[in-house]
């Protein structure tokens, strides 16, 4: 956004542009009314595009922010400052919740009711929210009114402190920012999936936890311009990948996937028609193949789905379906396939 300009500019500029249709005395007046509403403007146009940013919104709007950012640790609220004191008793008398005692101008309240019949140590808080400097053991506080049976003065049993101010904007701004640019990893599935496809020559993956028993985390990889299959220079740089981002306590297990062709037979009408399925075949293998299982159990998908290995008809036909003036029979796959372990489908041609 355009720097907001001075009053006085304005007010320059509304003169300026008012002095050949206004001779009269009003001129003055005019343009700074005018000029006083263009500056107000200018500055709500300001403070609007500063709150539609993260790092330079203030106020409520970053905590909306961070609200999105931060989810339930967004902007941290001010604390009051707690600690226990010691009544004395001369009988024994009720002490209600929100009893007041002063350390000078400080406030503050206990927590809940007590019964006093001699001694009895209180918990109480700061009135105010907010820091104050601790105030150590031994201190004397008195109560703010006086209370039949129960002594005026009352000494800090344990310190009072905690107190905290609530958050600034420059500290709030700093911690979501931090979470922006590093967020958590713990090694979900989700994580090792995205680690994965930022590695250069992996277009897609998937994971299969504990693949060699507890503690290890099995990563299978394809790239769909390189045959679409798992590449062993890939498997290099992810595997440094996963030790530079996984948990340190885990061992990692590339998994690399052989391809498993599959070559369509179809009859169509017109025959010239089927150099326009090719393209839809191939797009179709790069959406729907997936390995099946290893040792036994079912990957995990960037969506968190368990996969099969089936390629199934009803979604081949639905991808030639798109090939418009052809009416085709498909022969070959006549059923549903299912990819064999260690395995991925890819296009094997058409004939």
């Amino acid at each position: 956004m355009t720097d907001r300009p001075p009053l006085r500019e304005i007010i320059r500029r509304v003169e300026s542009d008012l002095a050949p249709v206004l001779s009269c005395s009003s001129n003055k007046g005019l343009s700074r009314a005018v000029a006083g509403c263009a500056h107000l403007l200018y500055g709500y146009a300001r403070g609007l595009a500063d709150s539609l940013h993260p790092l330079r919104a203030e106020g409520p709007a970053l905590s909306d922010w961070a609200d999105i950012w931060l989810g339930k640790d967004g902007r941290k609220p001010a604390a009051s400052a707690r600690g226990t004191l010691m009544i004395q008793a001369t009988q024994k008398t009720e002490l209600p919740a929100g009893t007041v005692f002063l350390l000078g101008e400080q406030e503050f309240s206990a927590v809940r009711d007590y019964v006093v019949s001699d001694s009895c140590e209180v918990k109480i808080k700061a009135l105010k929210p907010g820091y104050i400097p601790p105030v150590p053991q031994g201190t004397i506080l008195r109560t703010a009114r006086t209370i039949a049976g129960i002594k005026t003065e009352a000494h800090v049993s344990q310190e009072i402190s905690g107190g905290a101010d609530p958050e600034s904007d420059s500290e709030l701004r700093e911690r979501m920012t931090d979470r922006v640019r590093n967020p958590p990893r713990g090694g979900s599935p989700q994580d090792y999936i995205a680690w994965a496809e930022s590695v250069p020559g992996i277009s897609r993956a998937w994971v299969a936890p504990k693949v060699h028993g507890k503690g290890t985390v099995g990563v299978a990889f394809v790239d769909d311009k390189n045959g679409g299959v798992s590449v062993r220079a890939a498997g290099e740089l992810l595997l440094k990948k996963l030790e530079e981002c996984g948990p340190a306590a885990t061992e990692f297990v590339l998994l690399m996937l052989e391809a498993e062709p599959v070559h369509f037979r179809i009859e169509s009408d017109p025959v010239a028609a089927k150099e326009k399925m090719i393209p839809e075949l191939q797009a179709l293998i790069r959406k729907m193949s997936e390995p099946s299982m290893v040792r036994g159990q079912n990957f995990l998908s960037a969506s968190g789905h368990k996969t099969t290995g089936i390629l199934r008809v009803s979604d081949i036909h639905e991808a030639l379906a798109v090939v418009r003036k052809t009416s085709f029979r498909l022969l070959y796959p006549d059923q549903d396939l299912t990819v064999s372990e260690g395995k991925i489908f890819t296009f094997g041609g058409l004939s």
